[in-house]
């Protein structure tokens, strides 16, 4: 899956199948809801989490000062199940360890 600029500016995860022969083919695009101005580092480590289970897919939205959890089918669908203040301005990562959710924001506190 990849965080990409979703067509009202704002983020959006494209997940990807692999086919049969091996190549990749965009599944569809899930905005985040992220539609802040602030420019993003999605490319860092943990902006994009997969829980342990594969059905939850937690995404920052430095933007926003939120992170959105998807709802993750079988056949690539996702469906915001909750969006989430991060605590701070600016998340840039997000991380699972059992039940609690950790995020790291780059800005100051509110």
């Amino acid at each position: 899956m990849l965080a990409a600029g979703g067509a009202d500016g704002g983020h959006a995860i494209v997940p990807f199948r692999r086919e049969a022969n091996g190549a990749l083919e965009a599944a569809d695009t899930f905005p985040s809801g992220d539609n802040g101005t602030v420019q993003a580092r999605l490319g860092a480590q943990g902006s994009v989490t997969l829980n342990g289970k594969g059905n939850f897919l937690l995404v920052v939205n430095p933007g926003s000062y939120n992170v959105t959890v998807f709802r993750v089918a079988a056949d690539a669908t996702l469906t915001v199940a909750d969006l989430e203040g991060s605590g701070g301005d600016m998340p840039e990562s997000v991380t699972i360890n059992g039940d609690l959710v950790y995020v790291l924001n780059a800005g100051r506190l509110t």
